[in-house]
C-alpha cells in the first residue's frame, strides 16, 4: 500500500482542484542568466521566492484544505507535478558531532527520509532523499493486486527537498516526482531534476524576512558536500 503521506498529497491534489477560493501568485518574468530559458519569480507565504519556469502554472492551495502554506507547481508531463510546502520549524533535531549538520536521516511531513545534503548559495544547506514505489502494488480495496501497469511508468520515485530557516522559524520543503521502467534511481529525474538544478537552489528569503543571513547557523562550519 503507499504511504499515507502519499495517499494524502494525492487527495490534496485532487481537492484542489475543485476547492474554491484558490489563490493566484504575483510573479514577474525575468531570462536566467545562465540559460535561454524564461523564469519567473513566484513568493512563498510572503516569506520567501523561488524562481520556476516561465510555462509553468502556479497555484496556491486553499486554506479549507491544507493548515500550511502549499503550492503546486504544473509543468510538461515530463515534470510532472511539483510541491512546495512551508512548515513550521521543529525545534529538536540531532547533530553529527562530525560534520555539525543534522543527524540523517531527518524525516519531514511523512515526506522521502532525507539521507543526504548539498549547500547552496548563501551557506545554505539543503537536505534530500527519496524514495521508489513499485506502482503495480499501489493498490486499493477494490483493485487486483498486482494491477496492469505500463512497462515504461510502473516505478515511481518521490524526491524530497528541505532548507531548515531556523530565524524565520520555518521549513521550506520541495517534493517532486518522476515515472520510469526500473526501480534502481542513483540520479535527479523529471521534478527532483528540475527541483535540484533550479527552483531549490533560487530559494531566497525576501526582504521583510530576510533576519539573518545565517539560515542555520549550527550548519556555518560544516564543509561542503556536494552532489
Amino acid at each position: 500500500m503507499r504511504t499515507a503521506h502519499l495517499s494524502a498529497l494525492i487527495l490534496i491534489l485532487a481537492a484542489c482542484r475543485i476547492a474554491e477560493g484558490q489563490t493566484s501568485l504575483p510573479s514577474g518574468s525575468k531570462p536566467a542568466p545562465e540559460s535561454a530559458l524564461k523564469l519567473k519569480s513566484v513568493e512563498l507565504d510572503r516569506k520567501y521566492t523561488i524562481e520556476v519556469p516561465d510555462g509553468f502554472t502556479v497555484r496556491r492551495i486553499s486554506e479549507r484544505v491544507t493548515s500550511v502554506p502549499m503550492y503546486v507547481l504544473d509543468g510538461p508531463p515530463s515534470h510532472n507535478t511539483i510541491q512546495v510546502f512551508v512548515l513550521p520549524y521543529f525545534s529538536v533535531i540531532p547533530l553529527d558531532e562530525r560534520t555539525g549538520l543534522f543527524r540523517l536521516p531527518v524525516e519531514v511531513n511523512g515526506s522521502p527520509p532525507l539521507t543526504d545534503y548539498f549547500r547552496i548559495s548563501e551557506d545554505r544547506y539543503v537536505y534530500y532523499g527519496w524514495s521508489i514505489y513499485d506502482q503495480t502494488y499501489e493498490c486499493t480495496m477494490n483493485s487486483a493486486c498486482p494491477h496492469a501497469t505500463p512497462p515504461q511508468s510502473r516505478f515511481m520515485t518521490q524526491y524530497a527537498f528541505a532548507v531548515f530557516d531556523k530565524p524565520n522559524h520555518s521549513v521550506v520543503e520541495f517534493t517532486g516526482i518522476h515515472f520510469g521502467p526500473s526501480k534502481e534511481v542513483t540520479s535527479f529525474e523529471g521534478g527532483g531534476k528540475l527541483l535540484r538544478e533550479l527552483i531549490v537552489p533560487s530559494l531566497s528569503a525576501t526582504p521583510s524576512s530576510d533576519k539573518s543571513r545565517n539560515w542555520t547557523s549550527l550548519t556555518m562550519s560544516a564543509p561542503s558536500n556536494t552532489f
